[in-house]
């Protein structure tokens, strides 16, 4: 399972993959919602003309906070 998870991480982060934020180009912002987290991406159109990942973000929900489906409704509206 170590090794998995490893090689998933190595893949994530490594080229093509990521590339550098550029805080002179504009960004295209993707997030996402389910009940057990949240998640969102941030790319940017590479000189190529690809769009790259530049990072990633997520958090994970927890039944404690007893506003977790509002918080999810609204963010998938």
């Amino acid at each position: 399972m170590k090794k998995t998870m490893a090689g998933l991480i190595d893949l994530l982060v490594a080229s093509p993959i990521m590339a550098f934020f550029d805080f002179e180009k504009p960004f295209v912002l993707h997030t996402y919602a389910f009940q057990s987290g949240l998640g969102a991406m941030i790319y940017q159109k590479q000189d190529n003309g690809r769009l790259a990942v530049v990072a990633y973000a997520s958090e994970l929900l927890t039944r404690q906070n007893n506003d977790t489906i509002s918080i999810v409704e609204i963010l998938n509206s």
